[in-house]
């Protein structure tokens, strides 16, 4: 009788232990996948951000290509284009006549400005809008160089029109500049059609009064500044996003 009591107290504190190891087990493995559950989620909210972040990033840099290859990237060649038409005009017409001249510019801080010499015998700067009167069918012929830099100013406002809407926020004054811009074209053009006028066929014609312009209407300067700027900016950040993404 006493083994069989003392067997079934051996039995019992060996099934109780069993049932305790078992828990103990239940209670690890639980811990386990609750911690790695834990760990996959972490996991997949990280990879959830990553891939929202690179979203984002990616809708930017879309807009950002569009915004170099529809807005700033064309008005920069055609900025560029029209610049050096009118460098060429320049040096054209310092060859031709002593009325016009490059002047400063020796020290290299800045390019000489192109000036005209007015009746008075006074020098100052040639402005296209206001002095194409000036050279225009005198016998210069620098005609061409007036007609291609009108033509790109053409281009120039299609540009404008259409893609304005890229330009970047961090740039606020651009659209007023875009419409200054604008203004100057519209007032350019009509000059020019009046001075292509004045050498027609008709003799007559080349009575056309000179347009009066304010000085206003002139070139907006700025506008180089600010294209070239935008350009800088965007190309480093699409720049500065794929080296992100190859990393």
């Amino acid at each position: 009788l006493g083994g069989v009591l003392i067997g079934g107290y051996v039995n019992e504190r060996l099934q109780r232990a069993r049932l305790t190891q078992e828990a103990k087990i239940a209670d690890d493995k639980a811990t386990h996948e609750k911690e790695l559950a834990s760990a996959k989620a972490k996991q997949d909210r990280e990879l959830s951000e990553k891939q929202t972040k690179l979203q984002i990033g990616n809708a930017v840099i879309d807009w950002e290509i569009k915004q170099l290859s529809l807005l700033y990237g064309p008005l920069r060649a055609l900025l560029g284009q029209s610049r050096a038409l009118y460098a060429e005009m320049n040096a054209a017409l310092v060859q031709q006549s002593p009325l016009f001249r490059l002047f400063g510019g020796e020290d290299g801080t800045k390019k000489p400005e192109f000036q005209i010499q007015t009746s008075s015998g006074e020098w100052r700067r040639f402005r296209t809008v206001i002095d194409i009167f000036e050279v225009y069918g005198q016998g210069y012929g620098v005609e061409v160089y007036f007609d291609e830099i009108v033509s790109i100013g053409a281009e120039m406002v299609k540009v404008i029109q259409q893609q304005a809407g890229y330009a970047r926020a961090e740039e606020k004054e651009v659209i007023g500049v875009f419409g200054n811009y604008l203004a100057h074209f519209a007032v350019l053009k009509a000059m020019h059609e009046a001075a292509k006028a004045r050498v027609g066929k008709d003799p007559s014609s080349k009575t056309v009064p000179a347009p009066s312009v304010n000085i206003s209407a002139a070139f907006p300067e700025v506008i180089h500044v600010l294209i070239n700027q935008g350009f800088n900016a965007i190309s480093e950040d699409i720049e500065k996003w794929r080296q992100q993404a190859a990393a």
